[in-house]
């Protein structure tokens, strides 16, 4: 038996049947279009001039678009990965800076923490089964995947349990969930050399396509959560105006911090305690920089 939450199912149901109702006008693509196309997305990937919040939700919503072209039209597969590639990074760059500089700023993380911490790629038996279940449901509804792949899989049962509700305390480890399902993602998209040899086999292509949907999916629905949390943030006037800074005026915040640091190195004996709070500076300041 494997729970599921309600939100989850919807999602991957909607996926589905967008997948289904793209695949039958993919043959109308031109490929003037799909040049336009990238190169907005690389514009958008180096994009300063925009808060963090408003980034993220843009580049989630490219990666589902990217992600839907490419799973329906064979012919996009090799230029397409190479973009998604880099969204997939831009946004654990993103979920990276959220984790380790946000949620210390407002006081959701202890600030006495390791400067670098490890970003974990794990995902436990429970969440694998969920995904395997979902993979099992996708063959099952995706009109170009041969059913006869189900019997794979073993049947499994669904027990549909309820979205619990998203709690502040919650958005370090929703961010976390997120980064390892990125890992996830990112580790589905082969490489160039072998894109289409790989991929161009039909059995190979449905599995490919089911995995990397049941992996979108989760990512969409835990995002749904985090909107939820950055919505009750908002209430405090304090957090709104962090999140209202743009990308560009956090980068140059985190410069003058580190200069500052420098400045107070140089003008003290007391080295090392100064020198540990210039490389938390140097580390800000380099995190920020990705965004």
């Amino acid at each position: 038996m494997v729970g599921v939450e309600k939100g989850r199912i919807v999602l991957l149901e909607k996926l589905a049947d967008e997948i289904n109702r793209a695949s039958k006008r993919s043959g109308k693509l031109k490929k003037k279009s799909k040049i336009v196309s990238l190169d907005r997305y690389k514009k958008l990937i180096g994009k300063k001039d925009t808060t963090v919040e408003k980034k993220k939700k843009e580049l989630i919503g490219k990666l589902h678009k990217l992600l839907i072209d490419t799973v329906v039209n064979k012919e996009l597969i090799e230029e397409n990965i190479e973009i998604i590639k880099k969204v997939i990074t831009k946004l654990r760059d993103i979920n990276y800076y959220l984790r380790v500089i946000f949620l210390r700023e407002i006081g959701l993380k202890k600030k006495k923490t390791k400067i670098i911490e490890k970003e974990s790629d794990e995902i436990n038996k429970n969440e694998l089964n969920k995904l395997e279940y979902m993979v099992y449901k996708l063959i099952n509804r995706i009109v170009f995947i041969d059913n006869k792949l189900i019997r794979e899989y073993k049947k499994k049962e669904e027990k549909i349990i309820e979205d619990k509700k998203a709690e502040i305390k919650g958005l370090n480890a929703i961010l976390k969930k997120q980064s390892e399902l990125l890992c996830h993602l990112e580790a589905k998209m082969p490489p160039k050399r072998v894109v289409k040899k790989l991929l161009n086999k039909r059995k190979n292509h449905a599995l490919w396509t089911a995995s990397t949907v049941a992996l979108l999916a989760t990512l969409e629905h835990l995002y749904k959560k985090e909107i939820s949390i950055f919505r009750q943030l908002k209430k405090n006037k304090n957090i709104y105006k962090r999140l209202s800074l743009k990308i560009s005026h956090l980068v140059k915040e985190k410069k003058e911090a580190l200069k500052l640091k420098e400045e107070k190195i140089m003008a003290s004996e007391r080295l090392r305690r100064l020198d540990e709070r210039w490389e938390k500076a140097l580390h800000e300041m380099t995190i920020t920089a990705r965004l």
